[in-house]
């Protein structure tokens, strides 16, 4: 099932002052933090990557695979109930490396 768009707005606007960004992937999408993907959010579900700050914050929440072939994520099922979620962001992206840029050939 693919993400509704008011879904996607409404949650970017929890993450408040933390300049959390989308970008439309396949019928789903993808969150970022500081130009660093640091979520997903698929089927109207949000993912975030494990890192150290990630366990720290949702070690009682459960992992799973947004999609087949995935790298297990922490699962956000109610993140309106989640009073974090812009320091989560900030925290996760900042231990997260940039992107490798692409050479063109």
């Amino acid at each position: 099932m693919a993400t509704d768009k008011d879904y996607i707005k409404a949650l970017v606007g929890l993450f408040g002052d933390a300049g959390v960004t989308y970008r439309a992937m396949m019928g789903e999408y993808v969150l970022y933090c500081g130009g660093k993907v640091f979520a997903l959010v698929c089927g109207n579900t949000l993912f975030i990557k494990i890192t150290d700050a990630s366990c720290e914050l949702l070690k009682d929440r459960p992992i799973g695979l947004p999609y087949h072939g995935a790298k297990p994520m922490f699962i956000l099922h109610a993140p309106e109930k989640c009073p974090f979620l812009g320091e989560l962001a900030l925290r996760v992206s900042a231990e997260l490396p940039f992107p490798s840029k692409k050479r063109r050939s």
